[in-house]
């Protein structure tokens, strides 16, 4: 936590901040808060609803064509699955960022097969 009392680890998974320890501009703060755009897209720089569909069209025509999905599109679940199937010990309070590093650190490739996608958590957003 830091000395602000933020805990910006929280604030980033629920998509309130732009990254630890930056806030959203207010650009982003409407796209995400107002707009509800989800975080990852409007930290990929999709400030607006169209700009969101094209990045999601593109992203299903890609999934479509390749069969593969890229692990940074992947629920927190299903990335913590995948640090463990690899022998990496992850906790409950370990952040999404960060599981993704451990499994790129671990060889891990940027896309998967679609079949090797581990189920999320039925309530998971």
């Amino acid at each position: 936590m830091s000395s602000n009392g933020q805990n910006w680890g929280k604030l980033y998974e629920a998509g309130r901040c732009k990254a630890i320890g930056v806030s959203w501009s207010d650009e982003e703060a409407y796209a995400a808060l107002i707009l509800k755009i989800p975080a990852d897209y409007v930290r990929l720089g999709c400030l607006t609803w169209d700009d969101y569909e094209k990045a999601l069209g593109k992203r299903k025509e890609t999934e479509e064509r390749t069969q593969k999905v890229q692990v940074i599109h992947l629920k927190r679940s299903q990335l913590a699955s995948m640090c463990r199937e690899r022998g990496i010990v992850v906790t409950d309070e370990v952040l999404r960022p960060s599981l993704i590093e451990m499994l790129f650190d671990a060889g891990c490739p940027k896309s998967i097969p679609i079949e090797d996608v581990p189920k999320a958590l039925e309530n998971e957003l």
